[in-house]
């Protein structure tokens, strides 16, 4: 008696899983981009914290061939987020050309605009951009912006290039 309510329950807990997988396949089937075949991106390629161009010498190296800034940059906080689909999250604040508080410098140029460039590993590093957005002379800004991922991004980074698409970066992450 006691084996056949044993039964019964590997039964039952069988074709729960039996209806539980036939429904992740179902999901899979169900969420290939439009006309591509691929499966769709769910959740976040990327999350991260963001740091300023820093003052050590040793760090003042070009990612992916994107030189630094002329000038250390300092950032009281900042984030960003890539997520699976293309959209790009980035808030900056107190982002500064170090001891000045301010994000214009006389010396240097202002700095009025900034924007996030997605780069990504492969064959060839990939890097996409948002448009530019203001930034304040406090050093704040904030982008929310859909981009064009590239098929496959490895060990992606996000950096905050200076005034367009071709500046400096002045804060990344993957630090």
């Amino acid at each position: 008696m006691h084996y056949r309510k044993l039964g019964r329950k590997t039964l039952i807990a069988a074709a729960a899983a039996t209806v539980t997988l036939t429904g992740a396949a179902t999901g899979v089937a169900a969420s290939t981009g439009p006309g591509t075949g691929a499966p769709a991106r769910h959740g976040n390629l990327l999350r991260s914290g963001l740091i300023g161009r820093p003052v050590a010498a040793d760090l003042d190296v070009a990612i992916r061939g994107v030189p630094p800034g002329g000038v250390p940059w300092a950032l009281d906080r900042g984030t960003a987020r890539v997520s699976a689909t293309g959209r790009v999250r980035v808030e900056v604040d107190g982002l500064v050309i170090t001891g000045t508080g301010t994000a214009l410098d006389g010396t240097t140029g202002p700095v009025l605009k900034v924007v996030a460039a997605l780069t990504c590993d492969g064959t060839a590093p990939t890097i996409v951009t948002t448009a530019a957005v203001p930034l304040s002379a406090g050093g704040d800004a904030r982008i929310d912006q859909q981009v064009a991922l590239p098929p496959t991004c490895l060990a992606p980074i996000v950096l905050v290039r200076a005034n367009s698409s071709t500046g400096p970066w002045i804060a990344a992450t993957g630090f």
